[in-house]
C-alpha cells in the first residue's frame, strides 16, 4: 500500500520545517507548499490524508484556500486543520469549520497535540484503505460470477440446441444415404453435396460442445499421435470453409510422432483455427492459416498464424473475455477463446495473441510437454 500524504501550507520555510519535524514518527509522505497556487496544484494531483493550512498567509489566506479546494471538487472527504497564532473568533471558526475544518491548532505549535490528531486520522484513512480494497475485490468476484452464470446459461441453451439439431441432421443423412442406391448417376452430386453438408453441421455441433464444455469429461484422455489429430483436424474444418482459404501443419517428424492427449489438442486447436477461418472468409482474395508445433524449455510452442485482417490492438486484449463487449472484428475472433484460455492455464501454459508479420495475426500456445504426453 502507498504511503499516505500531508499536506502543508505555511508561508514561512521555517514553520514548514518545524511541522515535518514534528511527523518524522509516522510512516507518511509530507507533501509542502508556501502559498495558495502551490497547494491547489498538490491538491490538483493528490489525495491527502489530511490538510494543515496556516490562516494567515500573504495573498490568499488558509480559510478562502480550503473554500477554492472545495469548491473545485479537490481533496472532498480530506479533512482540514488550520494554524493560526490569533485566537479563535466565532466568525472564523464559523468560516473555518464551513470549509471542512475538523481543529485549529495554535502556534506556538503543540507537537504532542498535533502528533495526537495526526494519529487518529492516520488510522481511520488506513481502515478506510481497507474497505475500498475490500470492495475492490467484491467487485471483482461479483462480475466473475456474473461471467460463470452467464456462461453456464449459454451452456444450458447449446445443449439443447445441439440436441435437437443432431436428431434432425440424423434423419436428413440417413434419408440421404438411402437415396444414394436408388437415385441415378446424375443426382449423386446433389446428395453428396448433402452429405457433405450434414457433416459440416456436425462438425460445428462439436465445435459448439467443445466451445461450452459439454459433454466433456474430467479427466477423459485419448492418446494418439500428434501429427494425425492436426491432421484429421484440419481435414474436418477444411471441408467446411472457403475454398480460398489454404490450412497447413508444420511439425518435426519427432514432434509428430509423439503420443499426446488428442482430447485437449482438439480443444486447443479446434476454436482457434475456427476463428480463423471466421476472420478470413467473405474476403476477396486467398488466405493462409497455418499450425506450428515446436519444443523449447521443455513446453509445446504452438502457432496458429494467418494472413487475414488482423485484430486492432484496442481491442486484442479483449478476445479472451467470455463476453466481450467490443465491437466488430473481435465478435468474430472471440468464439471460444474464453474456453481455450482456461483449459490452457489448467494445463499450466499460457496463451497470447500477436500481430502477424506483414499483415494478420498469430495465437501463440505453450503448454509443459508432460501435460500433453502420456
Amino acid at each position: 500500500m502507498a504511503l499516505a500524504k500531508i499536506l502543508i501550507v505555511d508561508d514561512l520555510v521555517e514553520n514548514l520545517l518545524l511541522l515535518e519535524f514534528a511527523l518524522k514518527p509516522f510512516e507518511i509522505e509530507i507533501v509542502k507548499a508556501t502559498n495558495a497556487d502551490e497547494a491547489e496544484q498538490a491538491c490538483f494531483h493528490d489525495q491527502f490524508l489530511m490538510l494543515i493550512l496556516d490562516v494567515h498567509m500573504p495573498g490568499k489566506n488558509g480559510i478562502d484556500l480550503a473554500k477554492d479546494i472545495r469548491v473545485k471538487g479537490l481533496n472532498q472527504l480530506t479533512p482540514i486543520v488550520f494554524l493560526t497564532a490569533d485566537n479563535v473568533t466565532p466568525d472564523l471558526s464559523k468560516a473555518g469549520y464551513q470549509m471542512g475544518a475538523v481543529d485549529f491548532l495554535f502556534k506556538p505549535l503543540d507537537t504532542v497535540q498535533l502528533r495526537a490528531k495526526v494519529r487518529v486520522f492516520l488510522d481511520l484513512y488506513q481502515e478506510r484503505m481497507k474497505v475500498i480494497e475490500l470492495m475492490r475485490v467484491l467487485e471483482q468476484s461479483q462480475a466473475q460470477m456474473v461471467a460463470q452464470e452467464k456462461y453456464r446459461a449459454v451452456a444450458a441453451l447449446t445443449a439443447g440446441l445441439s440436441h435437437n439439431l443432431n436428431n434432425k441432421l440424423f434423419v436428413v443423412s440417413g434419408f440421404a444415404n438411402s437415396l444414394l442406391d436408388v437415385v441415378g448417376d446424375e443426382q449423386k452430386p446433389a446428395l453428396d453435396k448433402i452429405l457433405s453438408s450434414v457433416s459440416a453441421c456436425t462438425t460445428l455441433l462439436e465445435q459448439m460442445q467443445v466451445f461450452t464444455g459439454i459433454d466433456r469429461h474430467d479427466g477423459q484422455r485419448d492418446f494418439l499421435e500428434f501429427r494425425p489429430v492436426v491432421d484429421n483436424l484440419l481435414l474436418v474444418l477444411g471441408a467446411s470453409s472457403d475454398d480460398r482459404i489454404t490450412l497447413e501443419a508444420e511439425m518435426s517428424d519427432a514432434i509428430g510422432e509423439q503420443q499426446v492427449d488428442a482430447v485437449a489438442i482438439r480443444e486447443i486447436f479446434m476454436p482457434i483455427v475456427m476463428n480463423a477461418i471466421e476472420a478470413c472468409s467473405n474476403q476477396d482474395q486467398m488466405y493462409q492459416i497455418a499450425i506450428e508445433v515446436s519444443i523449447s524449455e521443455a513446453s509445446f510452442i504452438c502457432l496458429v498464424s494467418d494472413n487475414g485482417p488482423g485484430i486492432p490492438d484496442v481491442i486484442k486484449d479483449q478476445v479472451f473475455d467470455l463476453f466481450s463487449s467490443a465491437e466488430g472484428i473481435a465478435n468474430k475472433r472471440g468464439l471460444g477463446l474464453p474456453q481455450v484460455k482456461g483449459l490452457v492455464e489448467r494445463l499450466s501454459g499460457q496463451i497470447s495473441v500477436l500481430d502477424n508479420e506483414p499483415v494478420g495475426t498469430v495465437v501463440r500456445v505453450q503448454v509443459p510437454i508432460d501435460k500433453l504426453v502420456q
